[in-house]
Parts: C-alpha cells; structure tokens; sequence
C-alpha cells in the first residue's frame, strides 16, 4: 500500500500541466535596413530601419524637386508597413509596403503634390 502510494505521489506533480512556452518577438524577423526605389509621377529612393519593436524610420529622397523627407511609421506582424513621411514638419504623404522575405513591394502618395506611384527594395544588412 505504501508502494501504491508513493508512486501515485511522485506522479502526480502540479506542474504537470505547465507548457514551456516561449515567446518569440513577432518583429524580429523584420528588424533591419531597407532600401530601394520609387517611380511613378515623381521618382527617387527611400531607405528605412525598423526596430525589433516594429518601429520604421527612415528616408525618401525626391529626384524630382530635391527633397529629402522624413519618414516614420509602424510594421504590423504580417511585414506591413504603414509609414507618412513630412518635409518642414509638415505631412507631406504616405508610402505602404509589405516585405516578404528580403523583398519589399508597395504604394506611395504624396498628398502636398498629388503625386503617387509604386516602390520595390530589398533588406540591407549584410
């Protein structure tokens, strides 16, 4: 009887049913330098750095009027940028891309301008 009991004791452990979770950062995989190019009614290139918190800041330069602007924005969890860019302070426009992979497609406007167009770059890490 001891025996039976015994074992029923050491079996029976209350953290039998705790999983070993671990949690991975949904952003990591994302987290890095791009750049590239965008054409359209206006040309030029952009360059971005998203954080491990999904954080994007960067760059787009203008070819047309010799612009740089300021660029910030968020990455979602499925490698979705949503990013405005300003000049003077001021909301200039839009660029939204999604990655997958190294590659990185999408759309820009430029609201000041009414201009608008496409965008493709890749990951610069190495």
């Amino acid at each position: 009887m001891l025996l039976v009991l015994s074992t029923m004791i050491i079996s029976c452990n209350s953290d039998d049913n705790v999983t070993n979770v671990i949690e991975q950062n949904p952003y990591e995989k994302y987290k890095g330098k791009y750049k590239g190019q965008y054409t359209g009614e206006d040309s030029g290139e952009w360059e971005v750095t998203i954080t491990n918190h999904g954080v994007v800041s960067g760059t787009v330069h203008s070819l047309q009027f010799n612009l740089t602007f300021q660029l910030d924005g968020q990455i979602d969890t499925s490698g979705n940028i949503d990013a405005t860019y300003q000049y003077n302070n001021q909301n200039a426009g839009s660029l939204n891309a999604t990655i997958k992979g190294s590659l990185v497609t999408g759309t820009w406007i430029n609201t000041l301008s009414n201009l608008s167009g496409t965008l493709s770059g890749k990951n610069y890490n190495n």
